[in-house]
């Protein structure tokens, strides 16, 4: 199986709906995936929260596919011989039908999309011109924040908010590591300790636009960790 394929199901669970946007819980976002198995409902859901929090789905819900009575008898007719057995409580065997491997790849892009908007009303607009430090810096805290939290495909995302061609925002990333600013690529990326004054002044002036609060990021946290 290469890293695109789809991850199989276990027997007896049936992919049944999504991936789709659930209902907002403490006020963020959520995507969701539903299965069956054995006469049960089971929901699985990612929270759609800052990057570098959640990197995994983080919620599950089992239920009762039917009238519960029916379930707790035995009298479900989507269960087989011995199932409701099997699902008595919290057992090895329940856990290790749910399709976490499954939930995750079909529910990666849709999270993915959701959670960089995030980053994107934290950053955008950008500079007109990069030109200055506080210019680059202003890039590759964007960049960090895509690449070590929700995104794949950073480059990507940034030339989609822009309207600025890819290979431009390479060129703007290349300049901001010769300069010293950033460091490391892919999920090591962060901020340089010698800018990190600089990425703070930068960070607290973003969360004033925004009327929120200075982030900290990995960046700050892995270069303390001589990442």
């Amino acid at each position: 199986m290469t890293s695109i394929d789809e991850p199989s199901l276990p027997e007896g669970v049936v992919h049944h709906a999504g991936p789709r946007q659930g209902d907002p819980s403490l006020g963020l976002d959520v995507v969701e995936i539903e299965y069956r198995m054995h006469g049960l409902e089971l929901v699985i859901g990612w929270t759609v929260s800052p990057s570098n929090y959640f990197s995994a789905p983080d919620r599950v819900t089992i239920r009762p596919d039917g009238p519960l009575a029916d379930f707790m008898n035995g009298d479900d007719p989507e269960m087989g011989e011995g199932e409701r057995e099997m699902f008595n409580g919290v057992t090895t065997p329940l856990l290790r039908s749910i399709p976490m491997a499954h939930a995750r790849h079909l529910l990666r892009r849709p999270y993915e999309e959701l959670s960089s908007r995030l980053v994107r009303d934290v950053f955008m607009p950008m500079p007109d011109r990069i030109e200055s430090d506080d210019d680059y810096m202003h890039v590759s805290c964007a960049y960090v924040d895509l690449v070590t939290g929700p995104s794949a495909e950073p480059i990507r995302r940034l030339s989609e908010w822009t309207g600025v061609k890819p290979a431009t925002w390479s060129a703007r990333l290349q300049r901001a590591r010769a300069k010293g600013i950033l460091v490391g690529r892919g999920r090591q990326a962060h901020i340089s300790p010698s800018f990190k004054k600089l990425e703070h002044e930068l960070r607290a002036r973003l969360a004033a636009r925004s009327g929120g609060q200075p982030k900290v990021t990995s960046s700050v946290q892995s270069a303390g960790k001589g990442k």
